[in-house]
């Protein structure tokens, strides 16, 4: 909505067509005054269009709330339980073939197909996390 608005307010000037801003760039939004009222700046305009017009980009903050632990888990831990989730879940995969090929199943045990789901499943979650 930012980016919209500068692009907008400076569409026939070099600076118009952005493809982002920078996150300075959001305090110019109270730099910036209305010429009726000097109180009244783009922030508040920006503000009351989003209360207004779109209150569903409100819930963002809902999405944030967890943020402030999320910051507190340090890249190198986030590595290795990657890593260890990685290496359990190939020893599962591995344990699952050998059981299947070692141990004469039952025909109606589910338990093959519900592992095999789950294994698969779980294997493409983990692809998405790279």
């Amino acid at each position: 909505l930012i980016l919209l608005l500068g692009n907008y307010m400076n569409g026939s000037t070099h600076k118009g067509g952005a493809f982002g801003i920078k996150i300075s760039s959001i305090n110019k939004l109270v730099d910036t005054k209305a010429t009726h009222s000097s109180s009244h700046t783009l922030l508040h305009f920006l503000s009351n269009i989003v209360e207004d017009k779109l209150p569903h980009v409100l819930q963002f903050i809902d999405d944030l709330k967890d943020c402030g632990s999320a910051c507190r888990v340090s890249q190198q831990e986030m590595t290795n339980e990657y890593r260890i989730m990685g290496t359990k879940l190939n020893d599962l995969s591995v344990e699952l073939q050998k059981h299947f090929t070692d141990v004469e199943l039952e025909k109606n045990d589910r338990f093959p197909s519900v592992m095999k789901s789950f294994v698969i499943n779980s294997q493409q979650k983990f692809e998405e996390l790279q």
